[in-house]
């Protein structure tokens, strides 16, 4: 399906009003309650809480790969004080998001190998079956079964592997954020 020119136009000055001077996507935010900002289950280094990532997540869709992100939360509950911690805890939690996908993105990249060898070994023993006196039961049954290693081999490099990438760029947007603290007018 294709935009016509006037919902392109629409679109793009919905994006334009959303950057920022140094050419970032701006993300607003509010926080009324400090208290639920912080998960109350992090160890040494603080992270977000589930529901401030669900926003943070949610919000970052609309943001084309191409942008930066500038958050710009409005609070008069947060203290000058805590404003780092708070910075410091978005990123935190979204550099565990980066190398959780970084160890995904490897497994991903591991596990599609592996399938495609299974694949090409069973279609291989295929061939050489289909050379005897096999049934062409267990000939067919050796071809399908070597094709499915082979498209979940191509499905999970491929495709799995997009939505993998997809994410970890949208985990560096938010650890290489500028994040601006506004008072209430």
């Amino acid at each position: 399906m294709f935009m016509n020119k006037k919902v392109t136009k629409k679109l793009d000055k919905i994006i334009d009003s959303n950057i920022d001077d140094k050419g970032n996507f701006i993300i607003d935010m509010m926080i009324l309650d400090d208290e639920s900002f912080i998960s109350p289950f992090c160890g040494k280094a603080p992270v977000i809480s589930s529901d401030v990532a669900t926003y943070l997540d949610n919000a970052i869709k609309n943001v084309p790969p191409k942008f930066g992100v500038s958050l710009h939360i409005t609070s008069d509950v947060v203290s000058k004080e805590k404003e780092e911690i708070h910075i410091e805890s978005i990123r935190n939690y979204y550099r565990n998001e980066q190398k959780q996908l970084i160890r995904e993105l490897v497994s991903n990249k591991l596990s599609a190998f592996i399938m495609f060898v299974i694949g090409l070994v069973v279609i291989a023993t295929m061939i050489v079956l289909s050379l005897t006196n096999t049934s062409e039961i267990w000939i067919t049954v050796l071809e399908i079964v070597g094709w499915v290693f082979v498209w979940e081999a191509v499905d999970t490099f491929f495709i799995e592997r997009s939505k993998l990438k997809r994410d970890l760029l949208r985990a560096n947007q938010f650890i290489n954020a500028e994040v601006v603290f506004n008072r209430k007018k």
